[in-house]
């Protein structure tokens, strides 16, 4: 008999400045959490580079994936994560 997914009730994840973390970690995360809504802080996971973010940014906007990504705000000339407006 198969356990049920350990995963399934997780909403949010947020791992700052992970070394060890890639897109592929991230894809696990998106396909095996059903209800996760929150996945906050993967620029700064090591593994993960722009080019890719920005793929997997359009495709969760092309594919109306309710996922935050943790979105930046742009002011003026400089940008703004959401962890750092936290701090």
């Amino acid at each position: 008999m198969l356990e049920a997914n350990q995963l399934q009730r997780l909403e949010a994840f947020e791992a700052r400045d992970a070394r060890h973390l890639t897109l592929a970690t991230a894809t696990i995360l998106i396909n095996s959490c059903p209800s996760l809504v929150s996945l906050l802080d993967l620029a700064s996971w090591g593994g993960v580079q722009e080019e890719e973010l920005s793929v997997l940014k359009e495709q969760v906007e092309r594919e109306n994936i309710e996922l935050d990504l943790g979105e930046e705000m742009h002011t003026g000339e400089r940008e703004i994560t959401i962890y750092q407006l936290c701090r």
